[in-house]
């Protein structure tokens, strides 16, 4: 039987857009423990049993920083429309 592995996601943004990204390790025999070589993290929330779904969990926070991008985009172009103050 092969191992249960386990994703955290993490997101990155630069200038390309968002990148989502996965720590993986490996589900401890008693379902405590994610291990991946040497490191071993408690089994919480933030890990998932599917690559898919731990990175499908970070859909909110790159839609929030989509919608700030948008608001500061939305500020610059307003402020070219105004004239310039003496």
């Amino acid at each position: 039987m092969e191992s249960q592995k386990a994703y955290r996601p993490n997101v990155s943004f630069d200038y390309r857009g968002a990148f989502v990204w996965c720590h993986v390790g490996t589900v401890s025999p008693c379902g405590e423990w994610v291990e991946a070589g040497d490191t071993r993290w408690r089994m919480s929330a933030e890990w998932f049993l599917s690559e898919a779904a731990a990175k499908a969990s970070k859909a909110d926070e790159i839609s929030a920083m989509a919608a700030r991008l948008n608001d500061q985009a939305l500020q610059l172009l307003q402020l070219a429309e105004r004239p310039p103050v003496d």
